[in-house]
């Protein structure tokens, strides 16, 4: 009995992490290596230039930016420093066919990866969070109750809560509870999901209930009720036209914003699917290759991500014609009156405007305040 209490103890004990062998090699073929590599060369570029345009966009808003805006430039830096830091580490071990980067490289790599990966899974249901808070507000104001509306401030709040979650999370695998390792195809290191000690156990299972399982969970409620909110808004305007450019606004918001988290959703899914059943069950019944496919689709996150946040905005996709083609003028621009590219929010342009609205609402500050939506298109 006292051998099996000192067992259990000792297999709850914290414990650094362990010195990670990279001396196996890459468990895939020298031509699937080199096969990955070139596809992760063609996911780095794409994500750099994709989430530069973003970024790039959003710093051209000037005065205008709102906390939307804020959030998806988040998500931007969040998506670009993970290709920049990580790709070419991954890119280089694909090429020897091993990782090359050491024990150090094997824990910072995972860290990284882990950090700027959870945060912008993080993003997503603050996100639909300030979406929800907007819409909201207007649905409070026509019934005459005080609206609280979400702004800049909250978001500052927001950002730092995830990246301290983002943060406590990656360090407990340094500090002993779970640890870093070399994935199963050996060319990038993760969380060693395949270890079957009851700490490492425990702490996966938080990790994929808090860093996938609840942000989805969220992500879903605030969409759901943003639906809610914007159907609701919509059978009170009596003028037809109005209306109709509602459900237009409404429709584009809901796309873009859904479009997004879908998007990061279906890219870190089966990775979260591979990983919980290295923990839960065999891992030796995982193909190699399968493994492989889940690490990469996720990495494929980054690129995918703000190429359907450009899709999905008409301005931002004039502008990033004119980028592809060394920001040639289109024909509808002119150098006095060019805009800078709405990445996330329509100006009044895109709405009725005020004297249209007025003789149907009973109230001017409600077609203010609608105004003011500016919700993604």
């Amino acid at each position: 009995m006292f051998n099996a209490s000192t067992k259990s103890t000792e297999s709850l004990a914290l414990k650094p992490t362990r010195y990670i062998d990279i001396s196996a090699g890459s468990q895939l073929s020298s031509n699937a290596d080199i096969g990955v590599a070139a596809y992760l060369l063609f996911i780095w570029i794409l994500s750099l230039y994709a989430n530069g345009v973003v970024l790039i966009g959003i710093a051209r808003q000037k005065g205008h930016i709102l906390p939307l805006d804020i959030l998806m430039g988040f998500l931007a830096i969040s998506n670009g420093l993970l290709a920049l830091t990580t790709y070419p580490m991954v890119g280089v071990s694909l090429i020897s066919h091993q990782w090359k980067f050491g024990h150090a490289g094997c824990v910072g790599y995972a860290f990284i990866t882990m950090f700027l990966g959870l945060a912008s899974i993080f993003d997503l249901p603050g996100i639909a969070y300030v979406l929800h808070s907007t819409v909201a507000s207007k649905h409070t104001a026509r019934k005459g109750q005080r609206s609280k509306k979400c702004h800049c401030g909250t978001v500052w709040i927001i950002i730092p809560a995830i990246c301290t979650l983002s943060f406590l999370l990656c360090i407990l695998p340094i500090v002993g509870m779970g640890e870093y390792g070399l994935g199963k195809h050996g060319s990038s290191c993760t969380i060693k999901w395949s270890s079957k000690s009851l700490i490492s156990v425990l702490y996966i299972t938080f990790l994929m209930i808090t860093g996938f399982a609840l942000p989805v969970f969220l992500t879903a409620v605030f969409y759901y009720r943003v639906i809610s909110h914007l159907r609701s808004l919509k059978r009170r305007y009596v003028n037809m036209e109005f209306a109709k450019k509602w459900t237009k606004v409404q429709n584009d918001t809901l796309m873009m914003t859904l479009a997004v988290g879908v998007c990061m959703i279906v890219c870190w899914a089966p990775y979260a699917i591979v990983a919980t059943w290295e923990t839960f069950y065999d891992p030796s019944t995982l193909p190699v290759q399968l493994e492989a496919t889940a690490a990469f689709t996720a990495k494929s996150s980054t690129a995918f991500t703000p190429l359907v946040h450009l899709c999905y905005t008409k301005k931002c996709r004039q502008w990033l014609r004119r980028t592809l083609f060394c920001f040639k003028r289109t024909e509808d621009s002119s150098p006095s009156h060019q805009e800078p590219p709405t990445l996330l929010i329509p100006r009044a342009s895109a709405l009725p405007s005020v004297s249209i609205c007025r003789g149907s609402l009973p109230n001017s500050n409600v077609d203010r305040s609608y105004m003011e939506l500016r919700v993604l298109t």
